[in-house]
């Protein structure tokens, strides 16, 4: 018999932790204004270059992906961001070659969560199967590794528009992040967040 799901609050607030600080290494933007800053939204014709970061992720085998992050609200506690994911080799046969994630950053905890995968909302923890939209139980859960996996890419092979990514492990980068690469206080990495990067760097 299938076990029934059960959601991991553990394992989950820590991978909300590793995405806000790759967030943070991949687009200092991200911690402008944070906590102090006024509410701001924003539309495509108002994105600066700061507020967007595009690059190219080779995967091997001819297959190229481009990847879009872009600020898209700014409030004192909370930033939102877009993520648009677009794998080249893919698009013409696989509906899922082509992905946009919402994510909100909560500056005051220091973690980022996937609210939203190509306009669909997910709110609950988990869910029953089936339902309406067809959401797997972990659906949450699958959504934020699914960030955290692309996060990792971008870090470790991403070349973008204008610089490389510096080419650093989860691990050897969170342990030694310095406030003023994000422009926020030191975040404090929790005993689960430094395993999951672990076990991460070891996959």
């Amino acid at each position: 018999m299938k076990k029934k799901y059960r959601f991991d609050i553990k394992a989950m607030m820590a991978n909300c932790e590793l995405n806000y600080l790759r967030l943070c290494q991949i687009m200092p933007a991200i911690g402008l204004n944070g906590l102090d800053g006024a509410p701001t939204n924003k539309d495509h014709a108002s994105y600066s270059a700061e507020d967007q970061m595009r690059c190219n992720i080779d995967l091997g085998a001819d297959r190229l992906a481009h990847l879009q992050l872009m600020i898209t609200e700014r409030c004192r506690f909370t930033t939102m961001v877009n993520l648009h994911l677009n794998i080249e080799a893919m698009a013409p046969v696989c509906q899922a070659a082509c992905v946009n994630l919402s994510i909100r950053l909560y500056h005051d905890v220091n973690m980022a969560e996937v609210v939203a995968c190509n306009q669909q909302p997910s709110r609950l923890a988990s869910y029953q199967y089936p339902n309406e939209l067809m959401f797997q139980p972990d659906e949450k859960e699958q959504q934020n590794r699914f960030l955290a996996e692309w996060l990792s890419l971008t870090l470790k092979q991403g070349l973008s528009e204008t610089v490389f990514l510096e080419a650093k492990s989860d691990f050897a980068w969170l342990t030694s992040i310095e406030a003023s690469s994000a422009q926020l206080p030191p975040a404090k990495v929790s005993s689960e967040a430094v395993s999951l990067a672990q076990n991460i760097q070891r996959s």
